[in-house]
């Protein structure tokens, strides 16, 4: 659940979608801060769903389909300039299908695909109101602060779902049976965006450590672990990872398998 005190967003109290909770701390003069939850946003749509000359609002709910779209976004996904419009752009073409489906789902907005000539094929979502909602309410055109507030909610499913979509766009799985080296990793500049991440993982039981524009899983049983609550959707990356699964055996009776190799010494998805 999202909490901010009253005291930083005073216009929101007693707002849609934010519970009055518990006295949580003490300010600075000695009284109580209160705090309020967060447990949905509300998105105000303009002639969304043919209902024209009406505003429509929409409860979102943190569920891990919504969590989802917001990770592929971050990875995969932009914004046009004019905010008109935005593109999950992706090979696997399982994995626009399903971004237009989930969009479909969430907000029944139909996803049109774009292939020109050798440019990897993307899926284009028109409606500038839709994109002004994404920007106000999210930030999706900062990371880091979609990162940010993806964390506050301590929704556990909310995070899963984020979790998932980044690692669809952005993630990888490495395996190097020479030296017994298998971890799956996620890429970007931004350390302090990787910083959100890896307290997202370490929310839900796993570990995983820093490195340069890397975040790295790597223990037998945090490998395991993301296997089994966030996996990928991406068909090759799944593949892969249900391969190094396969082999974690081996490795425990091997006593080897928790390095972090260099990735030139083996294939990389």
């Amino acid at each position: 659940m999202l909490e901010c005190p009253i005291t930083e967003r005073p216009a929101l109290a007693g707002a849609r979608g934010w519970d009055r909770g518990p006295s949580a701390s003490w300010g600075g003069n000695g009284s109580p801060r209160r705090y309020w939850r967060r447990d949905h946003w509300n998105l105000t749509f303009i002639n969304l769903k043919g209902v024209e000359g009406k505003n429509k609002i929409m409860k979102i709910k943190l569920t891990k389909k919504f969590g989802r779209l917001l990770g592929w976004l971050a990875s995969d996904g932009s914004v046009s300039k004019t905010g008109w419009f935005i593109k999950f752009t992706n090979k696997d073409s399982h994995l626009r299908k399903f971004f237009s489906k989930t969009v479909n789902e969430l907000f029944g907005l139909e996803g049109k695909e774009i292939r020109v000539n050798n440019r990897t094929p993307e899926v284009q979502v028109n409606s500038s109101k839709f994109v002004r909602e994404l920007i106000t309410k999210f930030k999706i055109k900062n990371k880091v602060e979609l990162a940010r507030r993806i964390w506050k909610t301590k929704n556990k499913e909310f995070i899963l779902g984020f979790l998932e979509g980044l690692f669809d766009g952005d993630g990888s799985v490495y395996i190097n049976q020479k030296y017994y080296i298998r971890r799956v990793d996620v890429a970007n500049k931004n350390s302090l965006f990787l910083h959100y991440v890896k307290l997202m993982l370490n929310f839900v039981g796993i570990s995983c450590f820093l490195t340069k524009g890397r975040l790295v899983i790597a223990r037998n049983n945090d490998l395991l672990k993301f296997y089994q609550l966030i996996n990928f959707r991406h068909k090759k990356r799944r593949e892969k990872l249900n391969c190094l699964i396969k082999n974690l055996s081996s490795c425990a009776t091997t006593g080897r398998g928790h390095g972090s190799g260099s990735p030139q010494m083996g294939s990389e998805t």
